[in-house]
Parts: C-alpha cells; sequence; structure tokens
C-alpha cells in the first residue's frame, strides 16, 4: 500500500481483505474462541508485526516460532473457567 497509495485495484483488495477480517473476527468471537474485545484492527497489527519481524528480524528456528505463536494464541483466547 506504501509502494502504489493511489492503486485503486490494490485498495479494493485490502477492502475485501479488511471485509474478510472483520467476518472472521466477529465469527470467532461469537464462538467463544476470541476474547470479546479484540477486534479486526487487533488481528490486522499482530499480522503486520509478525510479518515485519520476520523480514526484518533474524528468522527464528521453527520450535521457538511455534512457542511464541502459543504465546500469543493463548493471549487472545477468552480466559477459562
Amino acid at each position: 500500500m506504501q509502494t502504489y497509495p493511489h492503486s485503486r485495484q490494490l485498495m479494493e483488495i485490502c477492502r475485501v481483505g479488511g471485509e474478510a477480517n472483520e467476518e472472521f473476527v466477529a465469527a470467532a468471537r461469537a464462538s467463544g474462541a476470541l476474547r470479546p474485545e479484540f477486534t479486526a484492527g487487533d488481528l490486522h497489527a499482530l499480522v503486520v508485526d509478525n510479518a515485519l519481524a520476520l523480514k526484518h528480524g533474524e528468522r527464528p528456528a521453527r520450535e521457538d516460532y511455534d512457542r511464541r505463536t502459543m504465546y500469543l494464541l493463548d493471549g487472545i483466547r477468552p480466559a477459562s473457567g
């Protein structure tokens, strides 16, 4: 988006992707799989942050990446009990 900010086609792809994220998060919250306050914006930020860390950081070992991903997922799930 930063490289082609005036691309209508790219903006349309982003709009459709944003709508899909909204639907995905709403369905996950409704099913009880996500904290009620978690938003599509939160999902977008987590995905972007992860992509930037992988692009600009040192590639972690698979087991480290998987363990850290579980920490993230545990944090966005509703508290049990």
